[in-house]
């Protein structure tokens, strides 16, 4: 993450809570975390809490990670950053 002097925040966007927790505990000491069990809490935390990166689960329940990601490039008007968000 290319800020070392601030916090850079990471959603961890993870159904099932171990692989969750797993991924929480590697990245907490270097980045705040937020966290989501489903699409569509993924994409109303990537929407309220800006995160630098997104580590997005495909398949979830409700809303998936690719709908989720649809919304969130779909959000221009107002979220604007969410338009740079890049799928690996």
């Amino acid at each position: 993450l290319p800020y070392k002097d601030q916090m850079q925040k990471v959603l961890i966007a993870e159904d099932n809570k171990t692989i969750r927790g797993v991924l929480g505990l590697i990245l907490a000491r270097d980045v705040m975390n937020v966290e989501a069990t489903d699409g569509q809490t993924a994409f109303e935390e990537a929407c309220q809490e800006s995160p630098d990166l997104i580590l997005m689960d495909i398949w979830m329940p409700d809303m998936d990670g690719l709908e989720s990601l649809w919304c969130l490039w779909g959000n221009e008007d107002t979220h604007p950053e969410c338009q740079d968000l890049m799928l690996l």
